[in-house]
């Protein structure tokens, strides 16, 4: 399927992904699947240890994620980011669900409440004019799984600010994401840091009333 996507949709994109399941070994497996032609970085929080690219090298050979192939977080500009995706043949990956520590928040329906999710990912989309590819893994019958979503276009509908339509690309992840996550909540790295999500932009914890 993800490789179907590409041959009939070339265009550079963004996989907007979860901290989920296992991930690291997941989201590495369909990158790996891509022809050699296509260049994929990782937007990171740190950098890979070695042992971490070791372990990499082992399960995924010569198309193992390296030093070299990430993109780090801190410091960064969205120029640099834009850039990268105007070339043909990108791909970005990028998580939905960082705690606000990493990055501008917007709010969006979850669980019936709203709560505030990363708004760059969907910016980053209509600046760069690029698809979203939301992607997530989880485990279930002692298997690993990989689901694809619907791939998100970067546009703006009829009279849309841009502000509105950040919140729907954003809020289409998030509908993405719950439907697994009312599943396998237990398989979040952040479900701990759950009552955070619904604090309101002060730091607030909003309640239910």
């Amino acid at each position: 399927q993800f490789l179907e996507l590409q041959r009939s949709d070339p265009r550079s994109r963004i996989m907007a992904s979860f901290h989920f399941g296992d991930f690291l070994y997941g989201l590495n497996k369909l990158i790996a699947l891509q022809p050699d032609h296509v260049t994929s970085r990782v937007l990171s929080q740190s950098e890979y240890s070695k042992p971490f690219i070791d372990n990499m090298k082992r399960g995924f050979g010569r198309k193992a994620p390296l030093a070299e192939s990430q993109i780090m977080l801190q410091g960064l500009k969205i120029q640099k980011l834009t850039a990268f995706l105007r070339e043909p043949d990108s791909l970005l990956l990028m998580f939905a669900d960082l705690p606000r520590a990493y990055g501008e928040t917007i709010g969006a329906t979850f669980l019936g409440r709203i709560a505030w999710f990363p708004k760059g990912i969907a910016v980053l989309a209509l600046t760069s004019r690029v698809p979203v590819l939301p992607v997530i893994c989880y485990w279930q019958n002692n298997q690993n799984c990989i689901e694809l979503g619907q791939q998100i276009e970067p546009i703006r509908l009829k009279n849309e600010s841009k502000e509105a339509a950040v919140q729907r690309i954003t809020q289409r992840l998030v509908e993405f994401f719950e439907y697994f996550f009312r599943q396998h909540q237990e398989q979040w790295r952040y479900l701990s840091a759950l009552p955070n999500y619904f604090s309101d932009p002060d730091g607030d914890v909003l309640s239910d009333k």
